[in-house]
C-alpha cells in the first residue's frame, strides 16, 4: 500500500472501513478541524460517485451567514433530500443528531490539539498563499501574524475540545457500530488508500 506500514489488525481495520464505506448510501464525515475530512469526502467521491454536501457551505456561504439557522436547515435539506451523499462537516447547527442517526456510516477524525493547530496552522498558510482553496468561510483574513493567529486559535481549539466531548464524542458513542475513527495521520492515509482498493 505505497510504503505505508501498518500492523496485521490495523490492515483489517481498514479494509472494514473501505467495504463499509462503499456499500454506504448516506455517510457524515466529522471531527476535528483541518485534519482533511473534505480531502476525505473529495477522495471517497471519486470511488462511490456520490454526491458531496460540504456542509460549511451551506453554514458559511456569504448570501446565508446572517439568516436564521432555519434558512440553512432548509437548504440541508434540500442537498440531502435525495440521500445517497456524503456528508462533509461537523455544523452541529445543522440538524446534527438527525444527520447522524439517519448515516449508515460516519467517518469520525479524531485527533489532539496539538494536531488541529499545526494542521489548521499549515492550512492557512497554503490558503493564504493561494496554493490550496479553502472549502467554506475561513476564519482569519490573512492579515493578523501566524502568532495572533495561533494564539487565537488555540484558546479556540480549547473550547471546540470542550464541545466535542460533550456533544460530538457522546453521540459518537451512541453510535459505536457505524462509526469509523480515524486518529492521526497515517489513519487518514491508510483510509484515503484503502478506499481505491
Amino acid at each position: 500500500m505505497n510504503g505505508l506500514i501498518l500492523s496485521p489488525s490495523e490492515l483489517e481495520y481498514y479494509r472494514w472501513a473501505s467495504s463499509l464505506l462503499k456499500k454506504s448510501k448516506f455517510t457524515s464525515v466529522v471531527g476535528d478541524w483541518a485534519m482533511g475530512k473534505s480531502t476525505f469526502a473529495l477522495n471517497l467521491n471519486n470511488v462511490t460517485k456520490q454526491d458531496v454536501v460540504h456542509l460549511n457551505l451551506i453554514r458559511d456561504s456569504a448570501p446565508f451567514q446572517k439568516m436564521p439557522i432555519e434558512h440553512s436547515n432548509y437548504l440541508y435539506k434540500l442537498a440531502t433530500k435525495n440521500g445517497n451523499c456524503i456528508l462533509d462537516g461537523n455544523a452541529v447547527d445543522l440538524n446534527f443528531d438527525e444527520r447522524l442517526d439517519k448515516s449508515e456510516v460516519i467517518v469520525f477524525f479524531d485527533g489532539d490539539v496539538n494536531d488541529i493547530v499545526s494542521n489548521f496552522m499549515a492550512r492557512l498558510a497554503r490558503v493564504l498563499s493561494g496554493a490550496e482553496k479553502r472549502i467554506g468561510a475561513h476564519e482569519f483574513s490573512g492579515t493578523e501574524s501566524f502568532n495572533t493567529v495561533k494564539e487565537i486559535l488555540t484558546e479556540e481549539v480549547k473550547i471546540y475540545e470542550e464541545n466535542k466531548e460533550k456533544i460530538i464524542r457522546p453521540k459518537l458513542q451512541a453510535l459505536e457500530k457505524k462509526v469509523i475513527t480515524v486518529k492521526d495521520q497515517q489513519g487518514r492515509f491508510a483510509l484515503n488508500t484503502v478506499i481505491d482498493f
